[in-house]
């Protein structure tokens, strides 16, 4: 007789069983065994929580409730007012949680007072809520427990749950310390994590009653004792935070001796943000420091982004962050130096400017954008830049351009498309209409930026000047589209490069004309006033140098204003009809005009 097949509802409940025992087996056991006999009424402890999604300080201080910000930053190695609530956090990134802890004297258990509370919503579940929310700090049993819940499977939504960190309050040897639970890392020994917060091995490893070093597993929550009197800075020194401090921090006595003492002689360059200094570090490498301005808010803005995003990032067309230093009143930050200065600087000067052929131009155009495509689309963290510009894209001694200047970029959620806001900051010329007028940016808006640094490279021409054509006076973007539709582009490269071009071979000068023309039409197609219609880095990485038809353009989203108009400088509008109008006739910074 034939054998029936057991029903598919069957197969479906062995399954969910078999997720049941595998939760359960998985959170069985205590997170932490943090023994805590003490008498003391109460005590400092953290935890050493990593964030599994993009997340704010204000909303890691909402989700633990256990600190101010100023404790928060205090905890990890930052000055206490660096940097606003709104910051971004990066996914992955490791943040030590200061809290207060608890001994019950009769269980020998240390636990968190009475924080965080967590609120329960509609899809949460308590075992989903200790290993995901909490980073497997606590488990769904002591969650429970906390909150009086008799049966784990029927929490409602609403509900407030109680949820009892692990900690200590314990001498150890007669000492005062700090416990820190700490989460094992695949690649951790016992050895390496005593020698990172300055412990015995021998006392790491009794105090979590590990035997054998081998012992140690993946997601094991260690106590760590941390000694020494100011217990919560050697933490925040010790302890990899959203920076590896020991690895980028350079004391201050270095770069002074480095920029002899900030000497004038050695100014770079000078702006909103504060003044740019060469130096030498004792191995002889050349540095460029950045000292931030103690009275614009544009330097703490820019010292909490090079921290959080730019020490994270890594790419042959990002400017290295060599280092930081916040010392005394001082906030400092240290970058590769980069010879040739900035782009403009070279771009814009009619005798420099030879010095740029076209395969040069070409090859600034495609390394510019594999660098953007990084930060929007190849990186862990998304980052809008939102403050390209030729100034801003810093050339080394063979001319590799390398983006610089995070102190406006913003960090997106892989799952956002856009963000407004109400306090537009950038650079007239370069900002895309839907962020100058409406406060809204997004990749897109990075896009528009690049393609008017595309039309710059080609041109040699500013953004923002005042061109005469036909008896007309024009803006750069609207007098590329004049000559697009007379068919006369080659009119406005840059002659220096056509000069180049002619000592070619006829088909190496029509190689070079069909280049630069495919590169201004990228361009085009990148400051279309629709955000939709602009192409994403990725697409424009293949179109530039590409043989693959490219669509025709609509009109550029900025173009001409009588000149009378143009002079002003005060900001962008909005005709009735729709039109967005050019917002100032110079290239100063908005971030010039009112700091950050």
């Amino acid at each position: 007789m034939r054998r029936r097949s057991p029903p598919a509802w069957s197969y479906r409940r062995i399954h969910i069983l078999f997720l049941l025992l595998l939760a359960t087996s998985s959170s069985s056991a205590s997170a932490a065994n943090f023994t805590c006999t003490t008498v003391q009424a109460a005590c400092q402890s953290a935890i050493g929580y990593t964030t599994r999604n993009a997340t704010t300080y204000a909303e890691l201080l909402s989700l633990f409730n256990t600190s101010t910000l100023a404790e928060l930053l205090r905890a990890n190695g930052l000055p206490p007012t660096a940097m606003p609530p709104d910051t971004a956090i990066p996914a992955a990134a490791t943040v030590t949680v200061p809290f207060r802890c608890l001994c019950n004297v009769a269980t020998r258990v240390g636990r968190s007072d009475y924080r965080p509370i967590y609120l329960v919503g509609s899809q949460d579940g308590l075992d989903a809520i200790a290993r995901k929310v909490f980073d497997g700090f606590v488990t769904y049993q002591e969650i429970a427990d906390a909150s009086n819940i008799p049966d784990p499977n029927k929490i409602f939504v609403g509900q407030e749950l109680w949820i009892p960190l692990p900690c200590s309050c314990d001498q150890v040897d007669g000492h005062n310390v700090t416990h820190f639970a700490y989460k094992v890392r695949a690649v951790d020994t016992t050895s390496a994590i005593a020698a990172k917060f300055g412990v015995l091995e021998s006392t790491l490893m009794r105090i979590n009653g590990i035997t054998d070093p081998k012992n140690l597993v993946q997601g094991q929550i260690l106590d760590v004792p941390i000694p020494g009197n100011d217990t919560m800075a050697r933490m925040a020194r010790k302890h990899e935070g959203l920076i590896n401090q020991e690895d980028i921090n350079i004391d201050l006595s270095t770069l002074r001796t480095a920029t002899n003492n900030f000497d004038e002689r050695n100014k770079l360059g000078e702006g909103g943000f504060g003044v740019v200094y060469k130096g030498a570090l004792p191995d002889g490498q050349q540095i460029a420091v950045k000292r931030l301005s103690n009275c614009s808010r544009q330097g703490i803005n820019e010292l909490k982004n090079e921290l959080v995003l730019v020490s994270k990032l890594q790419h042959k067309n990002l400017v290295r962050l060599v280092g930081v230093c916040v010392e005394n009143q001082e906030k400092l930050l240290v970058y590769e130096y980069m010879p040739k200065r900035s782009l403009d600087t070279i771009l814009f000067d009619p005798d420099k400017s030879r010095e740029l052929s076209w395969e040069k131009r070409l090859k600034i155009i495609i390394e510019i954008a594999r660098g953007l495509e990084y930060l929007h689309e190849e990186s862990r963290l998304k980052i809008i830049h939102r403050d390209l510009k030729a100034n801003n894209i810093l050339l080394d001694s063979d001319l590799t351009p390398k983006i610089s200047d995070f102190g406006l970029a913003k960090l997106f959620g892989a799952d956002q498309s856009h963000v407004i806001t109400n306090r537009v900051a950038g650079t007239y010329g370069y900002m895309a209409p839907e962020y100058a007028m409406f406060g809204q940016y997004s990749v897109k808006s990075d896009v528009f930026s690049f393609g008017v640094l595309i039309l710059e490279i080609v041109t040699g021409r500013r953004s923002m000047g005042s061109y005469s054509d036909h008896e007309q006076s024009f803006n750069l973007l609207d007098l590329i589209w004049q000559h697009w539709n007379r068919g006369t582009l080659l009119e406005l490269v840059d002659p220096s490069t056509l000069t180049r071009a002619g000592h070619g071979t006829t088909n190496q000068c029509s190689l070079q004309a069909d280049q630069m023309l495919g590169c201004i039409h990228v361009g085009l197609l990148c400051v279309q006033a629709n955000p939709a219609d602009r192409p994403k880095l990725s697409a424009v990485t293949t179109m530039i140098g590409g043989t693959a038809s490219l669509n025709p353009p609509s009109r550029p989203a900025f173009w001409v204003l009588p000149e009378e108009d143009a002079t002003r400088a005060a900001g962008t509008n909005s005709s009735p009809g729709g039109r967005v109008m050019a917002a100032s006739a110079n290239r100063v910074s908005i971030t010039e005009i009112e700091p950050r």
